[in-house]
């Protein structure tokens, strides 16, 4: 197994698709329900994540339903998110097979990332199928991690 790809799926689901898997949930997600794609980003590029909008104004990842307000509340005030729809043919044109800008898609990970997503989502039904739109108790961001994690994580 490629090595970044083992390093990555070492980590919990909640982990994984928060810090280094989250456009491969998205991708999943949007597959599942037909839900549109959004990036989400701050002009530093330190923030990058990928979610599906089920609704105006909402997102919907790893942990659940979040309104856009309640996001960038839960991320930090200060960071200067922001939304942008994003395609899916968008999403993939961004998919790199090795470390560097870009969302990491080699095979190696892609495939157990994608059967993980699916474990998850099945797991937590409720939340998104759109019966329990809240975040997923017993489940919360992680709200910081250390420069040494960030650099282990996203290279």
């Amino acid at each position: 197994m490629e090595q970044r790809a083992e390093y990555l799926l070492q980590f919990k689901d909640d982990v994984l698709f928060a810090h280094g898997g989250c456009h491969i949930f998205a991708q999943v997600l949007h597959r599942l329900t037909g839900f549109p794609l959004v990036a989400i980003r701050n002009d530093t590029g330190r923030h990058n994540h990928v979610a599906c909008v089920p609704e105006k104004l909402f997102i919907l990842d790893v942990y659940g339903w979040w309104s856009q307000r309640s996001y960038i509340e839960e991320e930090g005030r200060d960071l200067g998110i922001r939304f942008y729809p994003l395609r899916l043919d968008e999403l993939e044109q961004k998919y790199v097979l090795e470390d560097g800008q870009g969302f990491y898609a080699h095979p190696d990970f892609v495939g157990p990332a994608s059967n993980r997503a699916n474990k998850w989502i099945a797991t937590y039904s409720d939340y998104f199928d759109g019966s329990k739109k809240c975040p997923i108790p017993g489940h919360s961001r992680i709200k910081s991690s250390t420069n040494a994690t960030l650099t282990s994580i996203f290279g």
